[in-house]
C-alpha cells in the first residue's frame, strides 16, 4: 500500500477509478481544494496515490452532499498524511482507519475538524469542549483503509 501511495499515476488511469470528470478536477483546483500543477500546460495531470486518495475523499463527500467550502479540507489532508505514516508501522493494515469530521461552535463561530480514528462512532472530546463549547456529532466518516484498498486494486489493475 505504501508503494501505491508514493507512486505517481496519470489522470487517464486514476480518474475512472475515483469517478470524477476532468472539468470537476480543474474546478476543485481553481477553488484551491486540490493542487494539479500549472494550468494550461497541455500535459496529463499526474498525482501520487496519496493525492488520489484525497481526491477520492472529495468525490465521496461531494456525492454525500457535503460542501467542500465548509468541510475544512486542510484537516482531511492532514488525516490522510497521518494515515499514510500509520501504514508505515502497520503494513498489513489489520485495523480500519477512519477520517471523521465534526463541527465545533465557539463564541458565535462555527469551526470544523477532522480526526483520524479506528472507530467511526468514537466520542472524541475536542479541546474546546473543556471550555464549554458545543460540539456537533460527526457529520462524515470516511473509511480510509477500505477506500485505499479499493483504489489500489482498481488503479494497479489498469496499470498491470
Amino acid at each position: 500500500m505504501i508503494n501505491f501511495l508514493e507512486t505517481q499515476y496519470p489522470s487517464k488511469i486514476f480518474m475512472p477509478a475515483i469517478g470524477v470528470k476532468k472539468t470537476t478536477l480543474h474546478q476543485w483546483s481553481d477553488r484551491g481544494y486540490i493542487y494539479l500543477g500549472r494550468p494550461g500546460t497541455g500535459k496529463s495531470v499526474i498525482l501520487t496515490g496519496e493525492e488520489i486518495l484525497y481526491a477520492a475523499c472529495l468525490v465521496l463527500l461531494s456525492k454525500a452532499g457535503h460542501s467542500h467550502k465548509q468541510m475544512y479540507l486542510r484537516g482531511l489532508r492532514d488525516c490522510i498524511g497521518f494515515f499514510k505514516r500509520g501504514i508505515d508501522c502497520d503494513e498489513d493494515m489489520s485495523t480500519d482507519m477512519y477520517a471523521l469530521f465534526k463541527f465545533v461552535e465557539r463564541v458565535g463561530v462555527v469551526d470544523g475538524e477532522w480526526v483520524l480514528s479506528m472507530n467511526p462512532f468514537e466520542k472524541r472530546i475536542h479541546i474546546t469542549e473543556a471550555f464549554g463549547h458545543k460540539v456537533a456529532p460527526y457529520l462524515a466518516a470516511v473509511n480510509l483503509t477500505e477506500l485505499l484498498k479499493s483504489l489500489a486494486q482498481q488503479i494497479e489493475g489498469i496499470v498491470v
